[in-house]
């Protein structure tokens, strides 16, 4: 049986050129999609509670399958409890990230 590997998001800060960047398998991330969805900044970021983190909270509940309706409501819930913890560097998995998905839909439910 072969054993796939996870699907890896990863995002750095160069802080020599002031450059955040956030890849999916070392592919780079578009902020296009989660853009289409909410335009809170013109860029990811993280380690904060800003628009860039909300920007990227709603491309990470994107990448764990949220519907647009779910990316939008959860980005704050999920900025909250993750992306404003996160260093100069991050590293999750897509099975990381369908895990809070999964929570936040539980939580939703019990509304």
């Amino acid at each position: 049986m072969v054993q796939l590997q996870p699907v890896l998001m990863e995002g750095s800060f160069d802080k020599t050129a002031g450059t955040w960047s956030v890849t999916r398998d070392k592919a780079p991330v578009t902020i296009d999609r989660s853009r289409g969805i909410a335009g809170h900044s013109h860029i990811f970021q993280w380690g904060y509670i800003g628009s860039g983190a909300s920007q990227l909270a709603i491309e990470m509940m994107l990448e764990a399958g949220a519907t647009d309706v779910e990316a939008s409501e959860f980005q704050g819930r999920f900025k909250r409890d993750v992306v404003v913890r996160w260093g100069e560097t991050f590293s999750v998995t897509v099975e990381e990230l369908q895990a809070f998905l999964s929570v936040y839909r539980t939580l939703k439910a019990l509304e």
